[in-house]
C-alpha cells in the first residue's frame, strides 16, 4: 500500500521510567528521508521512550512490573481541568502534572465515565513520568453488541483512539469500560450476562492489531467471584468509605489493585467555601444546610451522602458527635472534617504499601472537582489542594516511612526505597506518655538496596515487652504516641510518622506549646518554622489570601517543622496575618513574624 516498515536497534538505551523509580527519558526521534522527490530531508515525529511493560497476575494479583521492577502505583482519576470544554491549554495540563509529580502521584486512570484526553495530555504524562490507565468511553451500560452499525462505529472509535495512543511509554493499559460488569453483577444479571463479548472478544482483537503489546483489561472491576472481590484483579474499593468498614480493611480485605477508592465529601479551604455564599444569598453555607447538602456527592437512590460517610470516621477516629459538632461547633466540625480524610488516606496507603500487603496500588476518586463544594475531588474545583491531597502526598513518597496496628503482633514500621539510588541510614522510634514524655527508644541501622523495602516489628527492636497498641491491657497504656523517624547518613529526614496509640488521651483539647515564626523569602512567600512541646495532631493554617505546601500534618515534640506558604493570588501578597492550629490544641496560635 505504498507504507514502509522496519525496525530500529538502540545500543546502550537509557529506559524510560515512572518518576518515582526513576528518570522519564525520551528521546527526540526524526525521519531523515534521502532521494525522494517532494518529502521533506528531516522530519520530526516526536519523542520516544524506551521500557518494558507487564502485568504480573501471579495468585490473583495486578502489579504492574517495569524494567523488570514492580511498581507500585497510586494517583487518582482524571477530571477534566475545563468541565465546560473538556479540554484546557497544554501549559495548564503541564503546570497541573508538575504538581502531581512533586506529590508523588504516579498513575493517572482516565475512565470511562470522562472523556478522551488530549495530545498535550499524553505529552505531559510521557514527559512528567506519570503512567496512564486509559478506558475507552463506556460506563455501567448493557451496550447492544448484536448490531451491526452501533459494532461498527465502536470499531471506528477504538481504532482512531488507539492510533493516538501508539508509542506511549507512558500508556500501562487500555480498560474496556468503567464498572460494566459490577453494575450487571450488582443489579442482579445472571452471571453469563456480566462479561459482554463486545469487550471480551471484539475490542481486545482491533487494539491487538493497533497497539500490540499494550495490556488490556476488560472492566476497571473485574476478577474473583465477583466483579468487585478486593482480593482478586481489580475492583472499585470502598470498603473504607462508603461501606464504613473500620479503617483496617484496607489490609482485611487483601486488596489487589484498586482502580477507583476513598470517596468522600471533601471539604476544601475557607477561600473555596466563600465561592458559596453567592448561593445562600451572601451568607456562609453552613453544612447542615440544605443547600450544602445538595452539592453533596451521593449515589443515586441513595438515603446517604458522602458527608454522611465521612461525619462516620470523624466519630470513629476522634470520639466526638459529627451531628453536635455540625448544629453547634460548625468551625470545629470543618477542622474535623479535613483531618478526617487526610488521616484515613494516610493510614490505608501505609497499609496497602507495606512489604506483604500484596496490593499492587489505588487510584483515589477522584482528583479535581466539577464544581465548589465538598465534593469528591483531593483539588477544589480551581485545582487548590484540600487536606485530603495533603494527606496522600505524605503517603505517595518514593521513599516511604509507614506504621501499621497488626493487632497481637504489634506495630510494624514499613520502610520503601523506590528510588535507583541504596540508602543507608537510621531508624529511631521513641514511646511518649502524655504526647511529650519520652518512656521508651529504640534504634536501628537500616541499609536499603535500590527499589528495595524492609519490614520490622517494633517490638523486635525492643529489649522489653511494651504493649504499644494497648493489646493485652495489662494496666493503663505505656506511651500515648509512637513516633517514627527515618534519617539518611547524612541526617536527612527521609520519612516520619507519629501514631497516636490506642486509648491515648490526646484526643481531648489541651495547651500544646504550639510555636510558629515566618521569615520572609526573595520570591515573596514565607517559611514557616512550626514547633510544639507535646504532640500536636493534624496542624494546619488559618491564612486567608495565603496557601501552605504542606497542612495536616502531626508534629512531634522538640521537633521542627518547615512550611513554605504562598499568596494564593500571585499578582499581590494579601496582608500577613497567619494562625497555626493542631486539632488537639486549645485555640489558635498566632505566627510570628513574616511581616
Amino acid at each position: 500500500d505504498g507504507s514502509w516498515a522496519g525496525e530500529l536497534s538502540v545500543p546502550q538505551v537509557q529506559r524510560w521510567w515512572p518518576h518515582t523509580h526513576g528518570e522519564p527519558q525520551l528521546y527526540e526521534l526524526t525521519l531523515h528521508c534521502a532521494g525522494r522527490a517532494g518529502w521533506p530531508a528531516e522530519q520530526p515525529v516526536g519523542r520516544v521512550g524506551f521500557r518494558s511493560l507487564r502485568v504480573d497476575r501471579a495468585g490473583g494479583g495486578f502489579q504492574w512490573v517495569i524494567n523488570d521492577v514492580p511498581v507500585f502505583v497510586r494517583g487518582a482519576c482524571w477530571t477534566p481541568q475545563d468541565s465546560l470544554r473538556l479540554h484546557a491549554e497544554p501549559a495548564q495540563t503541564t503546570a497541573l502534572l508538575q504538581r502531581l509529580r512533586a506529590a508523588g502521584l504516579n498513575m493517572l486512570r482516565v475512565g470511562g465515565t470522562m472523556a478522551y484526553e488530549s495530545e498535550a495530555f499524553l505529552d505531559a504524562c510521557d514527559a512528567q513520568g506519570i503512567l496512564l490507565w486509559q478506558e475507552l468511553m463506556f460506563a455501567s451500560m448493557d451496550y447492544p453488541g448484536d448490531d451491526p452499525q452501533f459494532l461498527a462505529e465502536v470499531e471506528a472509535e477504538v481504532r482512531q483512539q488507539a492510533r493516538a495512543w501508539q508509542g506511549r511509554p507512558a500508556l500501562a493499559v487500555v480498560c474496556g469500560n468503567s464498572e460494566v460488569e459490577q453494575q450487571a453483577a450488582m443489579w442482579g444479571a445472571p452471571r453469563a450476562d456480566w462479561q459482554p463479548p463486545l469487550f471480551h472478544l471484539q475490542v481486545p482483537a482491533w487494539l491487538a492489531e493497533v497497539l500490540p503489546g499494550v495490556p488490556y483489561w476488560p472492566s476497571s472491576a473485574h476478577g474473583g467471584a465477583l466483579p468487585f472481590q478486593p482480593s482478586e484483579g481489580t475492583t472499585s474499593y470502598y470498603g473504607v468509605g462508603a461501606y464504613r468498614r473500620p479503617v483496617d480493611d484496607a489490609r482485611h480485605s487483601r486488596l489487589r489493585l484498586a482502580t477507583e477508592c476513598l470517596a468522600f465529601a471533601n471539604v476544601p479551604d475557607d477561600a473555596a467555601l466563600a465561592r458559596l455564599r453567592d448561593l445562600n444569598e451572601g451568607r456562609e453555607l453552613r453544612v447542615h444546610s440544605a443547600l450544602w447538602k445538595a452539592r453533596s456527592p451521593r449515589d443515586l437512590g441513595a438515603g446517604w451522602d458522602f458527608d454522611d460517610v465521612r461525619d462516620h470516621y470523624i466519630e470513629h477516629l476522634y470520639g466526638e458527635r459529627a451531628d453536635t459538632l455540625r448544629s453547634h461547633d460548625p468551625a470545629r466540625h470543618l477542622m474535623l472534617s479535613r483531618a478526617a480524610v487526610a488521616e484515613l488516606m494516610r493510614q490505608c496507603f501505609d497499609q496497602w504499601r507495606a512489604a506483604d500487603a500484596g496490593c499492587g496500588g489505588a487510584l483515589v476518586w477522584f482528583l479535581r472537582d466539577l464544581r465548589a463544594g465538598a465534593g469528591w475531588g483531593v483539588l477544589d474545583d480551581t485545582t487548590a489542594p484540600k487536606s485530603a491531597f495533603h494527606g496522600l502526598a505524605s503517603a505517595w513518597r518514593p521513599r516511604h516511612l509507614g506504621l501499621v496496628d497488626e493487632g497481637l503482633n504489634g506495630v510494624v514500621v514499613h520502610l520503601v526505597n523506590e528510588r535507583p539510588e541504596p540508602v543507608d541510614g537510621e531508624l529511631q522510634l521513641t514511646w511518649l506518655q502524655a504526647g511529650a514524655t519520652p518512656v521508651a527508644e529504640a534504634r536501628q541501622a537500616v541499609s536499603l538496596p535500590a527499589r528495595g523495602q524492609v519490614a520490622w516489628p517494633v517490638q523486635a527492636l525492643q529489649d522489653s515487652f511494651i504493649d504499644s497498641t494497648w493489646a493485652y491491657r495489662f494496666g493503663p497504656p505505656v506511651a500515648d504516641v509512637l513516633w517514627a523517624r527515618w534519617t539518611a547518613a547524612d541526617g536527612t529526614l527521609l520519612g516520619e510518622r507519629l501514631m497516636f496509640l490506642p486509648g491515648s488521651p490526646l484526643l481531648l483539647r489541651r495547651e500544646l506549646g504550639l510555636q510558629a515564626e515566618a521569615r520572609v523569602l526573595d520570591d515573596g512567600s514565607r517559611e514557616l518554622s512550626l514547633q510544639s512541646s507535646a504532640a500536636a495532631r493534624a496542624v494546619h493554617l488559618l491564612a486567608e489570601g495565603w496557601r501552605a505546601d504542606a497542612e495536616y500534618f502531626d508534629l512531634a515534640p522538640g521537633a521542627v517543622r518547615r512550611v513554605v506558604v504562598r499568596p494564593v493570588a500571585a499578582a499581590r501578597a494579601p496582608a500577613w496575618r497567619v494562625m497555626v492550629q493542631a486539632i488537639n490544641g486549645l485555640q489558635p496560635v498566632l505566627v510570628r513574624g513574616g511581616a
